[in-house]
């Protein structure tokens, strides 16, 4: 069985897909699976995948219909054989050590969660993959607890630990766990939950993934509209730590959380998407049985609440 199983969605990205699978199959680091995840392309994404599975022998392909890249990396999960479980997506490249140095960190720290920092990058740069024999000496790691790694999340930089592709996992972690069907922000649907059930994490400051900006990918064309996802993950989180009793992240999240539905919701309904706006109402009235237990919250303020829920028009025409 391989160490590791590096799972790579595939949608229409025939002029990436290359760099990325070479990238991947250049690694230091040898023993591991490639599933490339064809989630129904309509360009040339497929022949480029089988072309690459005729010359190496650990790449293995699942051709799928179309379901959006939770579907896709959870069909790599169903398959995966490996100790350890990577993401990347197939715009992206990374640095020929960046698994070499993520299983290593692991495995001497005896951690569930190895992680690098990204580089934004415009093109692919030949540079950047330049594998540099001495990187490990100037590698700076920082470990981090489960409750320490939640707790950063929404620093400056808490973007490393939310984004599933610049990670190394242990695959216990997925056993029970897989990405929301259908959601924009999969990876905060579920990043809590993973951080949670890891007692440590490894945190590498080199940036060893690389991390395309192109006009077409989904973070390049997020919508107000797809923030409703953003907001019912937030919603999970709260629950989630309320579940397990970390009132402090609770309160942090439901603070962020009541910040931006509140100010969002007015733009929402100049849209058309009412079945996610009427999703969105009914998940908060649902929360309410939660907020309502933090004494900082005013009678006003839960008053607020409940018109929101039952006439968000009255809400809007009130706060206008």
């Amino acid at each position: 069985m391989p160490k590791i199983s590096i799972i790579v969605p595939v949608y229409n990205v025939e002029e990436y897909l290359s760099n990325c699978i070479e990238s991947l199959l250049n690694q230091t680091f040898k023993d591991f699976e490639l599933i490339l995840v064809n989630d129904g392309s309509t360009d040339n994404s497929l022949e480029i995948c089988k072309n690459y599975k005729n010359i190496d022998n650990r790449i293995r392909i699942v051709d799928k219909k179309n379901g959006g890249l939770s579907s896709a990396r959870n069909a790599g999960l169903d398959v995966a054989k490996g100790d350890y479980i990577g993401f990347i997506d197939s715009d992206d490249y990374v640095h020929p050590k960046m698994y070499e140095i993520l299983y290593k960190k692991i495995v001497e720290n005896n951690a569930e969660i190895s992680l690098c920092n990204f580089k934004k990058v415009h093109n692919y740069d030949k540079e950047l993959l330049k594998t540099n024999e001495n990187l490990e000496q100037k590698i700076l790691t920082e470990s981090m607890s489960n409750i320490e790694a939640l707790e950063k999340m929404d620093e400056e930089n808490g973007v490393v630990l939310i984004v599933a592709w610049n990670k190394l996992y242990k695959r216990d972690l997925f056993r029970n766990l897989r990405y929301r069907h259908g959601a924009i922000h999969e990876d905060e649907f579920i990043v809590h939950r993973i951080l949670y059930d890891a007692k440590k994490v490894i945190y590498v400051k080199q940036p060893l993934y690389f991390y395309m900006q192109r006009d077409g990918s989904i973070m390049n064309n997020i919508t107000k509209i797809t923030r409703v996802d953003y907001l019912l993950a937030l919603s999970d989180r709260i629950k989630f730590f309320n579940e397990k009793g970390l009132k402090h992240l609770q309160y942090k999240y439901e603070e962020t959380y009541l910040y931006e539905i509140f100010r969002a919701y007015p733009n929402f309904e100049r849209k058309k998407n009412y079945r996610k706006k009427l999703l969105l109402r009914l998940d908060f009235f649902k929360l309410i049985n939660i907020l309502k237990k933090n004494s900082c919250y005013s009678f006003k303020e839960k008053i607020v609440w409940i018109i929101f829920c039952l006439a968000p028009n009255l809400y809007i025409n009130y706060k206008t």
